[in-house]
Protein backbone atom coordinates (compact mmCIF):
# COMPACT_ATOMS: atom_id res chain seq x y z
CA UNK A 1 0.00 0.00 0.00
CA UNK A 2 1.21 3.17 -1.11
CA UNK A 3 1.05 6.83 0.88
CA UNK A 4 -1.61 7.70 -1.52
CA UNK A 5 -3.49 4.47 -1.14
CA UNK A 6 -3.71 4.64 2.73
CA UNK A 7 -4.87 8.55 2.47
CA UNK A 8 -7.57 6.97 -0.11
CA UNK A 9 -8.72 4.24 2.32
CA UNK A 10 -8.66 6.11 5.40
CA UNK A 11 -11.12 8.68 3.60
CA UNK A 12 -13.32 6.14 2.84
CA UNK A 13 -13.34 5.12 6.46
CA UNK A 14 -14.27 8.95 7.12
CA UNK A 15 -17.08 9.69 4.88
CA UNK A 16 -17.80 12.99 6.41
CA UNK A 17 -13.75 14.07 6.08
CA UNK A 18 -12.72 15.40 2.76
CA UNK A 19 -9.97 13.51 1.09
CA UNK A 20 -7.67 16.51 1.35
CA UNK A 21 -7.86 16.91 5.09
CA UNK A 22 -7.72 13.22 5.46
CA UNK A 23 -3.81 13.94 3.55
CA UNK A 24 -3.50 16.69 5.52
CA UNK A 25 -3.82 14.74 8.93
CA UNK A 26 -1.77 11.61 7.14
CA UNK A 27 1.39 13.76 6.44
CA UNK A 28 1.54 16.12 9.56
CA UNK A 29 1.21 12.66 11.77
CA UNK A 30 4.05 11.03 9.50
CA UNK A 31 6.10 15.18 10.01
CA UNK A 32 6.02 14.19 13.80
CA UNK A 33 6.80 10.90 14.19
CA UNK A 34 10.22 11.96 11.59
CA UNK A 35 10.94 14.72 14.13
CA UNK A 36 10.79 12.75 16.93
CA UNK A 37 12.52 9.79 16.22
CA UNK A 38 15.21 12.39 14.53
CA UNK A 39 15.91 13.80 17.62
CA UNK A 40 16.65 10.69 19.16
CA UNK A 41 12.83 10.14 20.96
CA UNK A 42 10.43 7.50 20.77
CA UNK A 43 7.02 7.18 19.31
CA UNK A 44 4.65 4.48 21.28
CA UNK A 45 1.47 4.14 19.68
CA UNK A 46 -0.27 1.80 21.67
CA UNK A 47 -1.80 -1.40 20.18
CA UNK A 48 0.43 -0.80 17.07
CA UNK A 49 4.02 -0.22 18.08
CA UNK A 50 6.96 1.89 18.93
CA UNK A 51 9.37 4.07 16.53
CA UNK A 52 12.79 4.34 18.65
CA UNK A 53 15.96 5.08 17.05
CA UNK A 54 18.93 2.36 17.17
CA UNK A 55 22.68 3.41 17.30
CA UNK A 56 24.90 0.94 15.33
CA UNK A 57 28.23 1.20 15.79
CA UNK A 58 31.55 1.34 13.84
CA UNK A 59 32.36 -2.27 12.56
CA UNK A 60 34.28 -4.19 9.97
CA UNK A 61 32.15 -5.64 7.02
CA UNK A 62 33.40 -7.02 4.08
CA UNK A 63 33.26 -5.96 0.23
CA UNK A 64 30.78 -8.86 -1.62
CA UNK A 65 32.50 -8.86 -5.14
CA UNK A 66 36.44 -8.69 -3.92
CA UNK A 67 36.25 -10.54 -0.15
CA UNK A 68 38.08 -8.22 0.84
CA UNK A 69 37.02 -5.79 4.69
CA UNK A 70 36.21 -2.21 4.97
CA UNK A 71 35.08 -0.27 7.61
CA UNK A 72 31.82 0.78 7.77
CA UNK A 73 30.88 3.85 9.94
CA UNK A 74 28.85 4.47 12.95
CA UNK A 75 25.05 5.02 11.78
CA UNK A 76 21.72 5.61 13.53
CA UNK A 77 18.54 3.53 12.17
CA UNK A 78 15.01 3.36 12.70
CA UNK A 79 13.81 0.68 14.36
CA UNK A 80 10.01 -0.61 14.78
CA UNK A 81 8.85 -2.75 17.30
CA UNK A 82 5.38 -4.32 16.86
CA UNK A 83 3.09 -4.35 20.10
CA UNK A 84 1.71 -7.37 21.64
CA UNK A 85 -1.92 -6.73 19.95
CA UNK A 86 -0.31 -6.21 16.64
CA UNK A 87 1.61 -9.41 17.10
CA UNK A 88 -1.19 -11.28 17.94
CA UNK A 89 -3.43 -9.81 15.01
CA UNK A 90 -0.82 -11.50 12.76
CA UNK A 91 -0.52 -14.67 14.00
CA UNK A 92 -4.34 -15.56 13.62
Amino acid sequence: MTKTELIQAVAQRLPKIHVNDVDRVINATLDTIKAEVTAGGEVNLIGFGKFSVKEISARIGMNPRTGEDIQLPASRRVYFKQSKTFKKALQS
